[in-house]
Order: C-alpha cells, then sequence, then structure tokens
C-alpha cells in the first residue's frame, strides 16, 4: 500500500506551480520540474489535476479573480463612467505589472470575443471582460463616447492598456517591476479622450 505524501493537496500544487511560475516564468514550467520540487512522481499529480495545462487554468483563474478585484475597487466611488474606464484602465496596468509572468499565464487563454481555436475561453476571464466593459456601455448609453458599438470601443481600449501593460511587463519575469504611471497615464488618456465626445462649450 502506498502512502501519498502529506505535503501534496490541490493547494500545494497550485501554490508550488504559481511559485515556479513567477520565478521563471511560463515557458519554464513543467510539471516534471513540479513533482520534483514536492518530492513526488509526476504521476502522483494526476490524482489533483488531469493535465499540466488544467493547473495553468486553475491559477489563471485565480489570477482574474484578482484582477476582477482590483477592477471592481478602482471605480468604486466614481460616477462618471469616462472616468471609470481610466481607473479600470490603471488597475489593469499595475495587476500586470505587480506580476508579469502571471499576467502571460492569464493571456494564455482565447479572450471571450474571439472565436479561433486555441485554449478555452475562461468564465472568469470572460466576467473580467464584462466588468470592465460596463463602463463602456454606461459612457455610450449617456452620449459621452463618439463611437456607438460597445465592443468596437472596448477593444480599441483594451488594445491600448494591454499594450502599454505588455510593454511595461517586457524583461525578466522574476525581476521587480515598476510601473512608468506617466506613460500609463498618457495611453489611457490618449485613447479614452480620443474616443471621448468633446465639450465645445458656449
Amino acid at each position: 500500500m502506498t502512502t501519498r505524501s502529506p505535503r501534496l493537496s490541490r493547494d500545494a500544487i497550485l501554490d508550488t506551480a504559481r511559485a515556479m511560475i513567477v520565478a521563471q516564468g511560463i515557458g519554464a514550467f513543467s510539471l516534471r520540474g513540479l513533482a520534483a520540487r514536492l518530492g513526488v512522481t509526476a504521476p502522483s499529480l494526476y490524482r489533483f489535476f488531469d493535465s499540466k495545462d488544467a493547473i495553468v487554468a486553475s491559477i489563471a483563474d485565480a489570477e482574474f479573480a484578482l484582477l476582477i478585484d482590483a477592477i471592481e475597487r478602482a471605480a468604486d466611488a466614481e460616477v462618471d463612467p469616462v472616468e471609470q474606464i481610466k481607473m479600470q484602465s490603471t488597475a489593469y496596468v499595475e495587476c500586470a505589472v505587480a506580476s508579469p509572468a502571471l499576467f502571460a499565464v492569464m493571456f494564455a487563454y482565447r479572450p471571450p470575443w474571439l472565436e479561433d481555436p486555441g485554449p478555452a475561453e475562461l468564465p472568469l476571464a470572460s466576467k473580467a471582460w464584462k466588468l470592465a466593459s460596463s463602463a463602456v456601455e454606461a459612457a455610450i448609453a449617456q452620449g459621452s463616447l463618439r463611437e456607438s458599438d460597445p465592443v468596437l470601443a472596448s477593444l480599441t481600449i483594451w488594445s491600448a492598456v494591454h499594450g502599454v501593460a505588455t510593454l511595461l511587463t517586457v524583461g525578466d519575469p522574476a525581476a521587480e517591476q515598476t510601473i512608468d504611471r506617466a506613460l500609463a497615464t498618457s495611453v489611457i488618456d490618449a485613447v479614452v479622450d480620443g474616443l471621448a465626445v468633446r465639450d465645445s462649450g458656449p
């Protein structure tokens, strides 16, 4: 009769895998390495997860939950939807810079607006998208944005924000990153104000 390692559990697997990805990046992550770190054989991991992808998806799911919380808190007290968009966009960049390796894990999965084959869409990724899009829809509804298509407007904003977030996370995934707030603010203001209806004044 074999005895399961007392260290081996679903939480232990996820915590160790997450730490490995943060330290080495998703490209260096393997089941064999994870098993060695836990002091077990690779087949032991299959008692808890069907595959490496299942482990990575669980980590991505947890990170999307943190992103959702950050987006919700960012604009909690703001009533102007245009300002909400800016504050939520800043929160997005901050989450990316806080952990570049985990940011890369999150976006290994298909965004909710694409039908291309690839890793399955994550439910919490869709929730994060819908949450961020709600401020865009509100801004359009009150006539604050020139673009009337909420999907196109959301994609335009997200493309710019995701771009600056990606730029600020280039380099060693384990290295401590600092957010260039001037650049992030410049990009966010440029894209959101560019879509906003300008006040023509008196």
